[in-house]
């Protein structure tokens, strides 16, 4: 159905499950929604519009539920932490990496939110507390299983390092984000370290369509890690899995989140996390994607 869902009618939808797509569908709507006992799943990975939509919520209880960073990165990586912080008591801090392949397109809307998400400030999560982060200023070099060589990560403001640190009880969490063929995450380093990332983001329109035009290259695939450490700083543990595309790997996701609030009695706000296991989640990226290959796994 045709719907603006910035019109008061929206608030008359029934009270299914949704899996929430865009951030310009308003909190106070997710809340009415929940309120009424819909099972909303929130696939975003922007904290602050995460922030609002628990503020809604909370606002105006009822008897449905909220389920938060439902998808890849968010979501996956948060059962991947959970998963390994089970394992691995020990693990006081955790470096989430995340490799888009660029063997494909993908889609408009996750393009133009990476340009612009170059523009500002991110919280991340360091000795407990949230913290701002410049874009580009934190870095890491990872070597992904089969690899002969480390590559660059570069810090990025994903949602799950708050959620994954404050659940968890970590004192750091800290995602990155690399670009496959490697040579695209340094000449993104290197743009940011000239300080251009405002001009990235306010060109994300016109770049996004630039790079929807222009060819494929690279892998297709997604990797994602999630390495923890100890107190001392040595890894506690790690859990790496290789899968799909990354439209492929967040389409399974959310389908298994959707089966999952169907399936239990819950209300309030929750996170994806909470609903699914590793093995759930592995299961489902194995019929969407049959290459996917799990490593270290923590439970």
């Amino acid at each position: 159905m045709g719907l603006d869902v910035t019109h008061a009618d929206a608030e008359k939808l029934p009270p299914a499950a949704y899996v929430n797509l865009v951030e310009a569908t308003p909190p106070d709507l997710v809340a009415a929604l929940v309120s009424r006992g819909a099972r909303m799943i929130e696939s975003s990975a922007t904290p602050t519009y995460l922030k609002a939509l628990e503020y809604a919520v909370k606002e105006r209880p009822g008897p449905g539920l909220l389920a938060l960073n439902a998808g890849v990165s968010p979501g996956l990586t948060n059962v991947m932490a959970a998963a390994l912080k089970r394992r691995f008591p020990d693990t006081r801090s955790a470096d989430i990496v995340i490799e888009i392949g660029m063997g494909r397109h993908h889609g408009n809307a996750a393009t133009r939110w990476t340009f612009a998400s170059m523009g500002a400030d991110y919280p991340a999560w360091h000795e407990g507390n949230e913290t701002r982060v410049r874009p580009g200023a934190l870095s890491r070099k990872v070597r992904f299983e089969g690899d002969r060589s480390a590559r660059l990560a570069l810090g990025f403001g994903f949602s799950d390092q708050i959620a994954i640190g404050r659940q968890l009880n970590l004192g750091g969490a800290w995602t990155f984000l690399a670009v496959d063929p490697p040579w695209v995450t340094r000449a993104i380093q290197a743009t940011l370290r000239a300080g251009l990332g405002a001009v990235l983001a306010g060109q994300a329109g016109r770049l996004t369509d630039l790079f929807a035009r222009g060819p494929t290259m690279g892998r297709s695939g997604t990797r994602l890690l999630v390495e923890g450490h100890d107190d001392a700083g040595s890894v506690s543990g790690r859990i790496e899995i290789h899968t799909g595309s990354q439209a492929a790997a967040t389409a399974a996701m959310l389908a298994l989140a959707v089966r999952s609030v169907l399936e239990i009695d819950a209300s309030g706000i929750g996170q994806f996390n909470d609903l699914v296991t590793l093995g759930d989640a592995v299961a489902a990226l194995k019929t969407a994607a049959p290459e996917t290959r799990v490593f270290g796994r923590g439970d």
